[in-house]
């Protein structure tokens, strides 16, 4: 699949999912936007760096469990 035509596929299927998810997640809108935002350009610049995607819903999903993990590693370092 063309690179653009997957990035459009990504946008219409997961972004109000991912969306969704960042907003429960990070307990506020402000802060969900901003971590669904992250998550949409990781998974962008992951799209661009892999050759082929075999199951886009779990490439989707574990680069957004590993932007979560990051989110949430840097919100236990700004709390200490």
């Amino acid at each position: 699949m063309e690179k653009q035509s997957l990035f459009a596929k990504i946008t219409d299927e997961y972004s109000s999912k991912i969306l969704n998810w960042a907003v429960k997640k990070a307990g506020s809108r402000p802060d969900g936007e901003d971590l669904a935002q992250e998550v949409m350009l990781q998974i962008f610049n992951a799209v661009l760096r892999q050759e082929r995607i075999e199951k886009l819903e779990n490439f989707v999903w574990k680069v957004t469990h590993h932007v979560w993990c990051n989110y949430a590693r840097e919100l236990t370092k700004s709390s200490l």
